[in-house]
């Protein structure tokens, strides 16, 4: 299926799109499982053209197609989750490992090919099948999280794979040695805690942040050569994205989130797969637009770190 108006096979992609279409555990505005197919349509919008990647698009960008049953499995246990009793917390848990192990397949499949993979959420627990794939190909690997929300919850109402505890779960991955968290400023005690109890956790909270070069350097400092990126939309500030799932005050600007991307690559380290979550339905597809186009950059940088040019 085509994105961004790229005119590329499956076959002859370097980057394959993963769309995952679920909400099933956004505990507050549901939704994001449609922001997918509106991503994929808003993509069509962009100029392809980049100064810094240039026509680095010409790899290749391809987009799978949308499960149909990932996406009817997300309304059967989203109507579960808005009657969440303690007797059918299991259908939930039950589900996202069913959408786990799908999608760690899926992406093994692509890998295995010798692809870039990345995945256009869904809530926040949608990319964790992915993460858990590319920890089994990769050692030493570094995740820069983008995100105004810690996601360090152990469990979220006794769910265990919820968009609360998206990076808890990352961090017991063996091959995950680094998660450098930028933007965050709503967080629980439980959070906290386990920030600074947790050696492989550093945190940039937005309210002590001093947005410079300076700092964009020592924010990946930390990183190791291979980096996966963990991008939900409301790191932004929340005007750029404000039907997304849980808006918060505050947050990066668009260029600010894309000049840490940037130093990624600028610094020599290798982009080895991504997400992009949590991204609004609007009326007028502006959370839409502004979740393509940091989905482009995303993708562009990917290949640019890749293949060097």
């Amino acid at each position: 299926m085509e994105i961004f108006d790229i005119k590329s096979s499956m076959e002859d992609s370097k980057l394959i799109l993963i769309p995952v279409p679920w909400d099933v555990t956004t505990s507050y505005k549901k939704g994001t499982a449609f922001a997918p197919q509106k991503i994929i349509t808003a993509s069509n919008q962009i100029d392809k053209f980049d100064i810094y990647t240039n026509n680095i698009w010409e790899k290749g960008i391809s987009v799978d197609n949308i499960p149909i049953d990932i996406l009817l499995k997300n309304d059967e246990l989203r109507e579960v989750y808005e009657n969440l009793t303690p007797d059918n917390i299991f259908k939930i848990n039950e589900g996202s490992n069913y959408l786990n192990n799908w999608l760690e397949e899926k992406s093994k499949y692509y890998l295995n090919k010798d692809k870039l993979v990345g995945v256009i959420g869904g809530d926040h627990s949608s990319p964790y099948g992915l993460i858990k794939s590319l920890s089994e190909k990769y050692n030493n690997i570094g995740v820069l999280h983008i995100d105004a929300h810690a996601d360090l919850r152990k469990s979220y109402q006794k769910l265990n794979y919820s968009h609360a505890s998206i990076m808890y779960n990352v961090s017991l991955l063996n091959n995950i040695s680094t998660i450098i968290q930028v933007g965050v400023r709503d967080f629980c005690e439980e959070e906290y805690n386990y920030i600074f109890s947790n050696k492989k956790i550093t945190t940039f909270f937005d309210e002590n942040i001093e947005w410079d070069y300076k700092f964009v350097k020592k924010a990946i400092e930390k990183l190791p050569e291979n980096v996966y990126i963990s991008f939900d939309i409301d790191g932004l500030d929340v005007s750029l994205c404000p039907k997304t799932g849980t808006p918060v005050p505050g947050g990066l600007n668009f260029n600010q989130s894309i000049q840490l991307i940037k130093e990624v690559v600028e610094s020599g380290r290798k982009i080895i797969g991504f997400d992009l979550c949590e991204v609004g339905i609007s009326e007028n597809e502006f959370d839409e637009s502004i979740g393509a186009r940091v989905l482009y950059k995303l993708s562009t940088y990917i290949l640019k770190s890749n293949f060097n040019i």
